[in-house]
């Protein structure tokens, strides 16, 4: 995660595979985590935190990083998370699968070929041969991308038929006025 996302550590160590593996007790704070929870230390790797009253030893904190790009998830934000392994988090949480995996391919151009690798391996690994009943999806950047634009342009039409509607109203009820105050002094105007 670290790696696709760009974090590096500022202070401390990032977690090694050992440590995600297994049910560890150290987490990875990152930066605007620490600085809420630890206001008064500039480095707090070594402390401990209690994360639904279980003990934890601070491994490392995250770089405070500027980032420019707008998250489609606001609760992916890096710097207000903790981190810890995915045993520790599952057994904390009672959790048994894991509802989102994140991947990224070496190129783009190898994103169609490792999102058919992925979906190969996990249809096989949940036993199933019939893609149609797949109790799993798989999303691209891409895909995410389409789908917000197919909900602006849908935005968009509906405002544009709402604009069009109020034009057309508005215009009858001018025309209206218009009408009335002519008729009203017909005689008047000849």
């Amino acid at each position: 995660y670290f790696r696709l996302k760009d974090l590096t550590a500022s202070s401390g160590k990032l977690f090694n595979k050992d440590q995600i593996k297994d049910s560890t007790t150290t987490v990875v704070l990152g930066a605007s985590a620490a600085k809420d929870i630890f206001p008064d230390l500039t480095d707090p790797v070594g402390q401990i935190i209690y994360v639904k009253d279980a003990a934890y030893t601070v491994g490392a904190v995250l770089a405070d990083t500027e980032t420019e790009s707008v998250n489609i998830n606001p609760m992916d934000n890096s710097a207000d998370a903790i981190f810890m392994g995915y045993k520790s988090y599952m057994s904390l949480n009672e959790v048994t699968a894991f509802s989102n995996v994140t991947a990224q391919a070496k190129t783009e151009d190898d994103v169609a070929d490792a999102k058919k690798e992925i979906l190969a391996k996990l249809l096989k690994n949940h036993s199933i041969t019939d893609t149609t009943k797949a109790d799993v999806a798989i999303n691209t950047s891409a895909d995410l991308l389409n789908t917000r634009n197919s909900i602006a342009e849908s935005f968009t039409s509906t405002l544009t038929g709402v604009a069009a509607i109020s034009l057309i109203v508005g215009g009858i009820g001018i025309m209206n006025i218009m009408l009335v105050s002519v008729k009203e002094r017909t005689r008047e105007i000849g």
